[in-house]
């Protein structure tokens, strides 16, 4: 079984990522494509926007590009 650890990412001069180590966040392949600003535009408001943003990542997270 892997066990995981947070890394925090620096700034500082020469730091660079750990070998075998995979950024995830919004940039990366694995961020939430979905944000509420976007929801929001749409026209839904600040609770159903969120809840609305949660609910399409989780499919697209599993393969379904539908949205």
């Amino acid at each position: 079984m892997r066990t995981c650890t947070r890394i925090q990412r620096r700034r500082d001069r020469g730091w660079s990522k750990p070998e075998r180590c995979m950024i995830v966040d919004r940039t990366s392949h694995f961020g939430n494509p979905f944000t509420i600003a976007g929801a929001m535009d749409i026209g839904y408001k600040e609770p159903e926007a969120r809840a609305t943003v949660i609910a399409q990542f989780s499919p697209w997270l599993r393969g379904s590009r539908a949205n």
